[in-house]
């Protein structure tokens, strides 16, 4: 027993010395042999490198999807609270004094008589006049209504009445005063008898664009200065020059001496102004004229 402890020891001894002398293939081992070819080399003692490359940058171009989606309804608001009354506005600033205005024109003379239809007043006609008075034509005047003198001596001493008017009326002559302002005239158709009154106002001064032509059946249906002759409105005249602006249509204006207003000679078929034809007046002569 003690013989093989020996043994196992001896080889022992011998594997240690020869692991720590290994050597590379082909070498002599320390006991003079060829160590073998499968002798394995220690441990290597190098540290590998470091990597140093750089991972390439990707590529972001992906595109964001679409948003549909659709806002929900928004809930109903509620009542607004109630504003408090408000305070009283406190007194506005005076205005400044405006501009004076500029003067007017100048007023034509109220030196006519008066239209109001009042004693004394100018008429051409009982409707011209108030009540209970009358209008005496010879002189344009409104007197109180009479049938006899006895019915005008209130009015004054030289008041008398005529019978053929049933107004009262005023006598005069040179020596004579006239009361309200009268006039002393000659009666038209009086064969020269003379009472108080108004004379005959002046006509408006003609004006070639109221002569119109237009229907009319008196001087009051026409505008203006304008006059009535044979049912068309025309205007008056002294000669052939005052009608020279007057529009005639086809004919030729010129003035009536026989009626002193501008009439238009035409011939038959001619076309005249407003409502106005050519007609034969008498015998064959042919003028504008309006229709009864």
């Amino acid at each position: 027993m003690r013989t093989s402890h020996k043994w196992i020891l001896a080889l022992a001894i011998l594997a240690v010395a020869c692991g720590d002398d290994k050597k590379d293939d082909g070498e002599d081992c320390p006991d003079g042999s060829v160590c073998p070819d499968d002798v394995t080399g220690g441990d290597g003692d190098g540290t590998g490198g470091d990597g140093d490359g750089t991972g390439g940058d990707g590529d972001g171009d992906g595109t964001g999807g679409d948003g549909d989606g659709t806002g929900g309804d928004g809930d109903t608001g509620g009542d607004g609270d109630s504003l408090p009354d408000g305070g009283s506005g406190g007194d506005g600033d005076t205005g400044g004094d405006g501009d004076t205005g500029g003067d007017g024109d100048t007023g034509g003379d109220g030196d006519g008589p008066p239209m109001d239809g009042t004693q004394n007043a100018y008429c051409t006609a009982d409707e011209d006049c108030g009540q209970d008075l009358g209008c005496y034509t010879g002189t344009n005047v409104c007197n109180a209504t009479c049938e006899s003198d006895d019915d005008c001596t209130a009015l004054g001493d030289t008041f008398t009445c005529s019978s053929f008017a049933g107004v009262c009326r005023a006598e005069c002559d040179e020596d004579t005063a006239c009361p309200g302002g009268l006039e002393c005239l000659d009666v038209a158709g009086g064969a020269g008898a003379q009472r108080c009154g108004h004379p005959e106002p002046e006509p408006p001064a003609p004006v070639a664009g109221d002569a119109t032509f237009a229907s009319c059946a008196e001087d009051g249906d026409c505008s203006g200065s304008g006059v009535c002759d044979r049912n068309a409105c025309t205007i008056a005249c002294g000669e052939d020059a005052d009608c020279d602006s007057v529009a005639s249509g086809d004919g030729t204006a010129a003035c009536s001496q026989s009626r002193s207003v501008c009439s238009i000679e035409c011939e038959d078929g001619d076309n005249c102004p407003g409502d106005s034809t050519c007609q034969d007046v008498f015998g064959g002569i042919f003028r504008c004229a309006g229709t009864e």
